[in-house]
């Protein structure tokens, strides 16, 4: 069987597989969150709301952290969380695929301690969404408070950047290097001292970055690309399952081009093997495993609202949905796509902790590592492989800012969140410039191992 025979029939099966087997992990843990104490659950709310004054703002604090307008947060979101937890339904079955949380009037945050002394409003179903952090956060409740899960999805998102840097040089040393910047820019710019310890957006970069590291940690085993493009399916379920629309897909995403490419693909990757498949349908196979399997998880959902929680054609109202979060029209006025951008630039700061400097250089810093990596690329003796690596990586960090471009309304009313994905692309550029420096480093010794020491690294 060729490899490239491989590719293609590990590209069609792995999605399939990867839906079927995520759906064989999230509905018994769904099913078996529901047994979370409701009664302890309201009484660990009640106790970490000292100050119920709060819930009077809707830009204010969700149990005690505080909405900065510079850095930004979505205690809308989390209160949504919140509410659906309390809103459970009886049915273990029916909970373990349907969400409710009512109306959006009062805001969230004003019925989430409502809910707590017992106040019932009409529940409705937020159909879109697996809503995957529901069900962790009932698992975790009434054990721990809100705070405390706070603080745990805190470390977890710091700690999972950092796993995947280690793992990065246990594939190789040079895989390490090139990751190394890319993991540093997103400590500092991935808004992780606000959203890192979200409900709702918290898990859906943590667990797939954790699972990510996983592969890179025992990358021997994934050189085989059937292998590798399920665990892709994995990790892309994973994202179907936590993401809300709050930049997960479009992140993991280009990570995984990002990370699959160094590991297996580059002229970095220590598995040269003929098993790893060719770099082009290797790259071209992983987004297309992972794009698909994202949709079949969808798919699923949906069905899943028609079938067991007896909702009538969730599938319309879903694409209803999708397209205005596609369109360019934001309440009465049309928005472009250059608004987009120019929006996305001035709400940089939220992704850098509030800092206008920080943003500036690490921006400026990744812009100008591109421009250095495109330019010097041609000029190596193997400028065919670097080049073809240099140019794989601006494809994966492309995916992106063809997202914001895709979702222009979406991305213009959300940009406060959806602006901190946008710091990877530019901090691929770091790992473009150091597998540009590697290749000319190893050319120089080469070099100066047959005597040609005074020789130029780029002169044949």
């Amino acid at each position: 069987m060729t490899i490239v025979y491989r590719t293609l029939m590990a590209a069609v099966l792995a999605p399939v597989g990867g839906a079927l087997l995520f759906l064989c992990v999230a509905l018994p843990f769904n099913i078996a969150t529901h047994e979370a104490d409701l009664a302890a659950v309201r009484d660990g709310l009640r106790a970490a709301d000292a100050r119920r004054a709060f819930l009077a703002d809707p830009r204010s604090a969700v149990l005690g952290v505080p909405f900065d307008p510079v850095r930004g947060s979505d205690q809308f979101t989390d209160c949504i969380v919140l509410l659906q937890v309390l809103y459970r339904h009886e049915d273990r079955l029916k909970d373990a695929v349907d969400s409710r949380m009512g109306e959006f009037t009062p805001v969230p945050c004003e019925r989430v301690m409502q809910a707590v002394d017992g106040a019932v409003s009409p529940p409705g179903s937020y159909f879109r969404y697996w809503m995957g952090s529901r069900y962790l956060l009932q698992a975790f409740l009434p054990a721990m408070t809100v705070e405390e899960v706070r603080n745990l999805y805190k470390t977890l998102s710091y700690g999972a950047v950092a796993v995947l840097v280690l793992a990065a040089f246990r594939v190789s040393r040079p895989v390490g290097l090139a990751v190394l910047p890319v993991g540093a820019a997103l400590i500092v710019g991935l808004g992780l001292d606000v959203f890192g310890q979200h409900l709702g957006h918290a898990p859906t970069y943590f667990v797939p970055m954790a699972l990510a590291a996983l592969m890179c940690a025992v990358s021997g085993w994934f050189v085989d690309v059937g292998r590798r493009l399920v665990a892709v399916a994995v990790i892309a379920a994973s994202v179907a399952y936590f993401d809300i629309l709050s930049g997960g897909l479009p992140f993991m995403l280009a990570l995984m081009l990002f990370i699959t490419h160094l590991c297996y693909g580059s002229t970095l990757s220590p598995h040269g093997s003929a098993r790893a498949g060719n770099p082009i349908l290797s790259f071209a196979a992983v987004g297309a495993v992972f794009t698909a399997t994202a949709i079949l998880v969808v798919v699923a959902k949906l069905a899943a609202m028609a079938t067991i929680a007896g909702m009538h054609d969730p599938f319309s109202a879903f694409l209803a949905s999708l397209s205005d979060r596609m369109g360019t029209t934001v309440l009465d006025f049309t928005v472009t796509r250059a608004m987009v951008f120019e929006k996305l630039w001035e709400f940089r700061v939220f992704a850098f902790s509030g800092s206008p400097l920080r943003a500036d250089l690490v921006l400026a810093a990744g812009a100008a590592a591109w421009g250095l990596a495109i330019a010097a690329a041609p000029l190596c003796r193997s400028r065919r492989t670097v080049a073809l690596d240099v140019l794989l990586l601006l494809a994966a960090a492309a995916t992106v800012p063809a997202w914001y471009m895709a979702f222009v309304n979406h991305t213009f009313i959300h940009t406060w969140f959806m602006v901190r994905v946008g710091t990877l692309p530019v901090a691929i550029g770091f790992s473009a410039l150091v597998v540009v420096a590697v290749a000319m480093v190893r050319q120089r010794r080469a070099a100066a191992a047959l005597g040609w020491v005074g020789e130029p690294a780029w002169r044949g």
